[in-house]
């Protein structure tokens, strides 16, 4: 036997070894890459509501438009139901979009606005015929302020898509 120190090589072993080794790190680098790619879909995910928040609130003051319309036209019957129209859709957008606008200020607009909006929903509902020129002019008031905001809440929300992620 020789006198020197005999090593045994476990070939086998090694390779297992090493294999194992490779299996673990493409395993970490795939884990990786599902965390990103879960961080991107839900990125792409937050996109999409904030621009589905600024659509519904372009479409709000798309009806305070044919709202506005219908009074300056004296249309009353069909003001009153662009106005109910009006109040339940600024109720929906703001529960619904809440957690997407660019401030808390957005919201309590929404709200004033949906107030005032009721108001002119209801004086229209319960008159029947002609407004008087006192109406008129009040309604009128109410439904361009109603545009005002509104407009400028769907132009303020599409100016913060734009302008980069929610601060949420």
């Amino acid at each position: 036997m020789p006198s020197g120190l005999v090593v045994a090589v476990d070939i086998p072993g090694i390779a297992g070894l090493f294999i194992s080794i490779a299996g673990l790190w493409y395993s970490v680098k795939a884990w990786r890459g599902a965390i990103a790619a879960e961080r991107a879909a839900e990125g792409a995910r937050e996109a999409v509501r904030r621009g589905n928040a600024a659509e519904e609130l372009k479409l709000l003051a798309s009806l305070a438009s044919e709202l506005l319309a219908s009074v300056q036209n004296e249309q009353v019957e069909s003001a009153a139901m662009r106005g109910r129209d009006l109040v339940s859709g600024i109720s929906q957008a703001r529960l619904r979009w809440r957690s997407y606008f660019p401030s808390p200020e957005v919201e309590q607009r929404l709200e004033q606005i949906g107030n005032e909006v009721e108001k002119i929903s209801n004086a229209l509902s319960i008159r029947k015929g002609q407004i008087t020129s006192s109406e008129r002019e009040r309604l009128l008031k109410f439904c361009h302020n109603a545009l005002r905001i509104l407009s400028g809440e769907a132009g303020r929300m599409a100016s913060h898509i734009d302008g980069g992620p929610s601060r949420r």
